[in-house]
């Protein structure tokens, strides 16, 4: 009884990595596809201001990061790589922590972006045409 209980507890364990990753991935999918339904007619203010929001429930999914960091067990059956990691190929690879960072730089690079307002040319005088 007692292994079956230590077996449940580490299945229990194995799983909150992937229920946290599966949250994460679930608000920052919701938070785009709240951006992406909007009216095309949206203007860009209004498109910037959702855009915010989405920087800033990034920034509060990062505690949460650490947090489950801190409660992955030393061993996992699956491993969650929170930070830059050395693959199998010899690479580094960025993990969650710095994939939500690049989200979130990018997007504030957008937000920062200076907008062009259309331009209002004066109409020619006719002074080209003889008459």
């Amino acid at each position: 009884m007692k292994n079956l209980n230590k077996l449940n507890k580490e299945a229990k364990e194995a799983r909150k990595p992937l229920v946290f990753l599966f949250i994460v991935g679930l608000s920052v999918l919701s938070a785009l596809f709240i951006f992406i339904i909007s009216p095309a007619q949206a203007c860009d203010a209004q498109m910037k201001e959702t855009l915010v929001r989405i920087i800033n429930q990034l920034q509060n999914i990062k505690p949460l990061i650490s947090k489950a960091q801190r409660e992955q067990s030393e061993n996992p059956r699956i491993k969650v790589h929170f930070d830059r990691f050395k693959g199998v190929d010899g690479k580094w690879h960025n993990g969650l922590r710095q994939d939500i960072d690049s989200i979130q730089q990018a997007l504030i690079r957008i937000v920062n972006q200076e907008s062009v307002e259309p331009r209002n040319f004066n109409p020619i005088n006719d002074d080209f045409i003889d008459q």
